[in-house]
C-alpha cells in the first residue's frame, strides 16, 4: 500500500471515529466540544492529519439561508425578513458559538413545545447558568419560527419574552437589523 493511500484510509478511519465519539457525547449528555478535544489530543499528533478536521461548528449563515427563501416561499417577504432579523439578532449574524453547534437562534431545551424536545442538546455556559440549547436544522426552526410568530398573531417579540416592556424592546433590537437574504 502506499503512503498516500495509507494517510487516506489512517484520515477517514479517525474521521469515523470522531463522529463515533460526538454521536456517543450527545446520547450521553457529554459536551461535544470536550469529545472533540480529547480526540484532537489523542490523535491530533499524527503526521498530516489537521485537527480542523474535528471541529464541531458545523452551521453557517448559507444554512439559515436556505431557512429564510423557504420561509419566503411559504409565509411571504415580510415574514422571512422577521425571521432573519431575529436569527442575526439571537446568533451574532451568525458568528455566535451556540448557532454554529445548534443552527438556532437560541433554543433552550425544556422551554419550547413539541416537536423541539426529541432533538439532541449542547450545554452552554450563560449568564443565567448553565443551559442545554437544542440542536436544529436551521431551515426547520426557521419555518418553526415562522410558524410560531404566525400563532401568536404576528408577536414576533414574543419570541424573547411575554412581558410586555421586554416585547417592546426587543422590537427596536430587532428592527435595527438589516436583512440580507430577502
Amino acid at each position: 500500500m502506499s503512503t498516500k493511500k495509507g494517510n487516506i484510509i489512517s484520515k477517514s478511519i479517525l474521521i469515523v471515529c470522531g463522529l463515533l465519539l460526538v454521536l456517543i457525547a450527545y446520547m450521553i449528555g457529554t459536551r461535544p466540544q470536550e469529545v472533540a478535544e480529547w480526540f484532537k489530543n489523542l490523535f491530533g499528533k499524527i503526521k498530516n492529519i489537521k485537527p480542523d478536521v474535528f471541529k464541531m461548528e458545523n452551521f453557517t449563515d448559507q444554512d439559515i439561508k436556505k431557512g429564510v427563501l423557504a420561509v419566503k416561499d411559504k409565509y411571504g417577504i415580510e415574514m422571512a425578513q422577521t425571521v432573519e432579523k431575529i436569527f442575526r439578532l439571537e446568533t451574532g449574524h451568525f458568528s455566535s458559538q451556540q448557532y454554529r453547534q445548534t443552527g438556532t437562534p437560541g433554543l433552550v431545551e425544556g422551554k419550547w413545545p413539541n416537536p423541539v424536545p426529541k432533538y439532541p442538546t449542547v450545554s452552554f455556559n450563560t449568564n443565567r447558568g448553565r443551559l442545554n440549547y437544542v440542536v436544529w436544522n436551521p431551515l426547520e426552526c426557521a419555518m418553526f419560527l415562522a410558524e410560531y410568530i404566525k400563532k401568536y398573531s404576528g408577536n414576533y417579540a414574543r419570541w424573547n419574552s411575554t412581558d410586555k416592556t421586554a416585547q417592546a424592546e426587543y422590537r427596536k433590537r430587532v428592527e435595527s437589523i438589516k436583512p440580507k437574504f430577502v
